[in-house]
């Protein structure tokens, strides 16, 4: 009977659209519309960019660049921005766990435990645009002697 009912929700989930990961089809971002790698080496890991609470960027040696989807939400990756993760080899993998590190003053303790997704190859403007860089491109600050602010008028 348990067997039953556990296949009956699990039908209905994917006949819903939710994948075990809680998101919908219509949630994931554009980039998983490729072929994902299953793990990256961390020796070409240039730099980490932490985009929200589910997407992480790994800039690597050589100019690639991965997007990793989260399996699901990871509740404070987004406002601490920072991560560690513990490796018995010398990949980062989709079966492996990043941990927050959360800062609480002048010390700083493990925060939530949160899995690792496929690794998908992304365009250096795609890393722009997941990371709100491309808006600041577009629309640079004015200075205070741009002459076409019009705040101020001749008399």
């Amino acid at each position: 009977m348990k067997r039953i009912l556990l296949g009956l929700v699990s039908v209905l989930c994917l006949a819903t659209g939710q994948a075990q990961t809680g998101s919908t089809v219509e949630d994931a971002p554009e980039f998983m519309d490729r072929a994902g790698e299953r793990c990256i080496n961390v020796r070409s890991v240039r730099s980490t960019e932490v985009v929200d609470q589910r997407t992480i960027l790994f800039h690597m040696r050589g100019g690639r660049i991965f997007a990793n989807h989260l399996s699901w939400d990871c509740p404070t990756l987004a406002r601490e921005k920072r991560f560690s993760y513990s490796l018995s080899t010398s990949r980062l993998c989709n079966v492996d766990v990043v941990t927050v590190i959360e800062g609480y003053g002048r010390s700083i303790r493990s925060g939530a435990p949160c899995g690792l997704g496929m690794f998908y190859p992304i365009t250096e403007e795609e890393a722009d645009i997941l990371s709100g860089d491309i808006e600041s491109r577009r629309n640079p600050p004015i200075s205070e002697s741009d002459p076409t602010d019009e705040s101020e008028t001749e008399d």
